[in-house]
Order: structure tokens, then C-alpha cells, then sequence
């Protein structure tokens, strides 16, 4: 393995799974050939130092199973490595809002995740994201061995706390709509937010949660 390759292939990764978020000065610094199958070595060694982790499509119990998305995204498991790697200080994220948001997205990820390894259910909780052919995404999806689920939006800022909801709701009306679902209604529906006064819960019934405030 070439160490050159490694440091290529962090930003490929990012653009992989958030194509839209990067601005097009570093898209065009992405080769597109780093995603073929030469590249297999290098991401099973991130796998195995734990530098990168899969997060799959989750199975929803929806009618059309075929237009629901499975590809599994890869993030990254500590989400100041990418950050650091990209040469992201404190002053070009805040002037780079969307790559902001994606670390932002991770970082919730991240602690999602330690917060289901904790809840102590045998098998773990499975943490996935929503993806259809109709264009609605859920960012992150908790399900229990038992069928029960939950799912979060993340946003940075309350300002889009509205547009979160509605894809909620949207996931939660679509599985409402077939009879055979096992658990048709979440436990919770939730927007993980970077700042907020305090949380509060929608008049839909959906809670927006500061990150801060997040815990097992």
C-alpha cells in the first residue's frame, strides 16, 4: 500500500457519501479512479483501526422495498480526523457552513452510536440512515433487536429544524401506509440540533434536541 493513497482517499470518501457538500474547488481535487476495487487494501485497513465505519441503508418496513437505498455509506469513526486531514480550522468551518454540517452530522453520528452500545440490548441496536428512490433521506435510524425504531435529523441550526421535520414525518406516513409493518410507529422522532436554548417537542410531536443534552 502506497501512503500516498491515503491521504487521497479521505476527501474521496467524503465526497462519496456527500457529494453536494463539498465546495467544486475541492470536488475537482477528488480523482474519481481512487474508487475502484485497488482500493479494497486501503479500506479494510481503515475498517480494521477503527478510522472508518459502515453505516448501511436501513430495511424499512415500507410497501416498496426495491426503491429504498441499502448501499452502505462509510464515515468516519472520529469525525476530527477528517477535519484535520482537510485542513479544516475553527475559521474555515465557519466559513465553509456545509462541510461544517457533514462533520457536524458525523459527530452525531459518532455519539449516537456509543449511546446505543450502552443501552445493553443483545444483539446491539443498529444504527443505519434512510435513503428512497423519491428522493426523502433520514440521516440516522435506531433499531432495536426487537423492531422498535427511532429516527434523528441533524441540523446545525433551529433555522432548519422545520425542513427536519417534515422528512421525519414523511418516513413515519410511509410506513404507516403498509398494513404488514411489525412497529409502523417510532418510538421517537427527533432533530439533533448544534445549538439550541433548551429542548422542546414540535406540536407533531417531534423533540429537537440540542446535542448537548443527548445521553443514554
Amino acid at each position: 500500500m502506497r501512503p500516498s493513497r491515503f491521504l487521497l482517499l479521505i476527501p474521496s470518501i467524503f465526497v462519496d457519501n456527500y457529494p453536494r457538500k463539498l465546495s467544486p474547488k475541492r470536488q475537482k481535487n477528488v480523482d474519481p479512479s481512487y474508487y475502484q476495487h485497488s482500493l479494497a487494501p486501503y479500506l479494510t485497513f481503515f475498517k480494521d483501526q477503527y478510522f472508518v465505519e459502515e453505516q448501511r441503508g436501513w430495511d424499512a418496513p415500507v410497501k416498496a422495498k426495491s426503491r429504498v437505498r441499502s448501499k452502505p455509506k462509510r464515515t468516519f469513526v472520529d469525525p476530527s480526523l477528517p477535519a484535520s486531514l482537510l485542513s479544516m480550522t475553527p475559521e474555515r468551518l465557519l466559513r465553509e457552513t456545509q462541510v461544517f454540517g457533514t462533520l457536524f452530522e458525523e459527530l452525531c453520528l459518532r455519539d449516537v452510536r456509543v449511546y446505543c452500545s450502552a443501552l445493553g440490548t443483545i444483539p446491539d441496536a443498529e444504527v443505519h440512515y434512510y435513503g428512497d428512490a423519491d428522493g426523502l433521506e433520514v440521516d440516522i435510524i435506531v433499531e432495536l433487536p426487537d423492531g422498535r425504531w427511532g429516527a434523528f435529523e441533524v441540523k446545525l441550526s433551529e433555522e432548519k429544524v422545520p425542513a427536519a421535520e417534515r422528512n421525519l414525518l414523511r418516513l413515519r406516513d410511509k410506513i404507516a401506509r403498509n398494513p404488514a409493518a411489525r412497529n409502523a410507529n417510532p418510538s421517537f422522532l427527533a432533530v439533533l440540533v448544534g445549538k439550541a436554548s433548551f429542548c422542546r417537542r414540535t406540536p407533531n410531536g417531534v423533540f429537537v434536541v440540542p446535542i448537548t443534552e443527548l445521553g443514554a
